[in-house]
């Protein structure tokens, strides 16, 4: 009976852990980039980047221009357009685009006079290469592919490959990057913070639930 009750209750959390997506551990630090990292302490202790004046994500999101930054949203959020178009944005860009640098980076700010309202590091781009010539860019991705696995997703739009559920925060997007100067290119590795875009996001949302309700208290 007992071997039997440990067998069913065995069954049962494989059961429950079937649907689940084992985490990947892509590596997602590069460059002067720190986690949750905030905007006055990124500028503060890097040079040469400017920054964007704020704008409201709604306006700031371009999906189809492959051209900018990728930004996904996490999948599986309902999101109000009304909460978006509060949510600040500021998109920073380094002095160069070259091998070895981290050329974009986008912060997002929550509401103001609340904790955590300082703009926080949401996503950025690094660029790494093989100086020699030896590798080029599309063997690069075949490699980082043979190091952290298959992907998750492909965008022909972008020629990128998208690993999910990293570390259980991080969406990370890997493209062949073709470089103007020594050597052969490389790749960007994109790492999407989705902590923080829920943090902000889910903070806005509660700071317009709260005024709507104290709107109403007023009739």
């Amino acid at each position: 009976m007992k071997i039997a009750t440990i067998l069913l209750v065995t069954a049962l959390i494989s059961a429950s852990g079937a649907g689940e997506p084992k985490p990947r551990f892509n590596r997602v630090s590069f460059g002067p980039v720190k986690s949750g990292q905030t905007l006055k302490l990124f500028l503060g202790s890097s040079q040469g980047y400017k920054k964007s004046d704020p704008v409201k994500w709604i306006d700031f999101a371009k999906p189809d221009d492959v051209k900018r930054i990728w930004t996904p949203v996490p999948s599986g959020m309902a999101l109000s357009q009304r909460v978006l178009g509060r949510m600040p944005v500021t998109e920073v860009s380094g002095p160069k685009r070259e091998c070895g640098s981290t050329p974009r980076l986008v912060f997002l700010a929550g509401p103001p006079g609340q904790a955590g309202s300082a703009p926080s590091l949401f996503v950025y781009e690094h660029i790494i290469c093989d100086t020699t010539g030896l590798v080029p860019p599309d063997v690069m991705v075949d490699q980082y592919i043979a190091k952290y696995g298959m992907y998750d997703a492909k965008d022909y739009d972008r020629n990128q490959v998208v690993y999910d559920n990293v570390r259980k925060r991080y969406r990370v997007g890997v493209r062949p990057f073709v470089s103007t100067g020594k050597g052969s290119g490389g790749i960007v590795v994109t790492v999407v913070d989705e902590a923080t875009f829920r943090e902000k996001y889910f903070a806005w949302r509660a700071t317009m639930q709260g005024a709507t309700r104290r709107v109403q208290s007023l009739f």
